[in-house]
């Protein structure tokens, strides 16, 4: 039985008194699991406790989409009604992910009517801008929803995602591109599953996840997409959104791979690789994740991960 018990630190530095010192509270944490061939994995993690508080208290997942939604519609809302006149009156509905603003003029105040719903708009789109510093989710202007910015999680998350990378890494020689990759997804499809429809923002960060030791498949696919950047550093990587299946599964472009395996995409090929869970979902499993989310013909949209 195969055990691996090294124990990676996140340092964190602070000023005191304008000296710099290490913090000296952390916090372990830690994932057992069998890998594909039912040996026993171990991965340990010691995080600085301000680095933890931050992760748990401070993050930008504290805010969920319900409350960022009904505090800029609120307010939207507010001003179209306040900046109405009587030749050009303004109406803002709200549904979902996204709004519709209408209006209704007097004949001839049809420029009024379009000037003033473009300030509504601007302002919308200008207070989704100002809460980037404080939440995960981005407006997406063209579609008019809010979209969790993923790439934006994967470079917060880059200690703990760098340090899970060389866990992985020291056990990475000799063995295939397969093999690598399907080490990372045993590890994350472990991870208990949860679709934490309770919790506000939808989706663990990495160190959420390990905290609480599950995770849905959103929370998943960005630690796998961070870890297969680290791995690949120089090939496209991305998390391919299927809103008609309401899944996320991530890509990697990788053309030394079997075209059995891959998928095509503007001329490149991609390796599709689903983290999920509970079941252990390989690299050699393209084709099935392909006609299980309809990936050929469904809707699709690709977030390119950068680190």
């Amino acid at each position: 039985m195969a055990r691996f018990l090294r124990h990676l630190v996140l340092p964190l530095v602070i000023s005191v008194g304008g000296a710099s010192q290490a913090h000296a509270s952390t916090t372990y944490l830690e994932h057992w699991w069998k890998d594909s061939s039912g040996e026993t994995q171990h991965f340990g993690l010691t995080v600085d406790d301000a680095r933890m508080t931050q992760a748990m208290t401070a993050s930008r997942d504290m805010l969920g989409y319900e409350q960022i939604r009904s505090k800029v519609m609120l307010q939207a809302q507010a001003m179209a009604m306040q900046i109405s006149t009587p030749t050009a009156k303004l109406k803002l509905r709200s549904y979902g992910q996204t709004y519709e603003l209408s209006s209704t003029y007097q004949e001839g105040h049809m420029g009024e009517a379009n000037a003033l719903s473009n300030r509504v708009r601007t302002y919308i789109d200008g207070a989704y801008d100002d809460l980037r510093d404080s939440t995960y989710y981005t407006y997406d202007k063209e579609r008019r929803e809010l979209l969790i910015n993923y790439e934006d999680i994967v470079h917060d998350f880059r200690d703990v995602i760098g340090a899970t990378h060389e866990f992985f890494q020291a056990r990475d020689v000799g063995k295939t591109h397969s093999a690598m990759i399907n080490d990372r997804l045993n590890f994350l499809q472990s991870i208990q599953y949860d679709d934490l429809k309770s919790d506000p923002f939808g989706m663990y960060t990495p160190i959420r996840m390990l905290v609480e030791k599950r995770g849905d498949c959103e929370s998943k696919q960005v630690y796998m997409a961070g870890l297969l950047k680290m791995l690949y550093p120089d090939k496209a990587v991305f998390l391919v959104l299927l809103p008609d299946k309401q899944h996320i599964v991530a890509a990697v472009e990788m053309p030394e791979a079997p075209d059995n395996l891959t998928y095509y995409k503007d001329g490149k090929r991609y390796l599709i690789v689903d983290a999920t869970g509970p079941s252990f979902v390989k690299v050699a499993d393209t084709n099935i994740l392909r006609e299980k989310w309809d990936f050929d013909f469904g809707k699709q949209v690709w977030h390119p991960i950068h680190l």
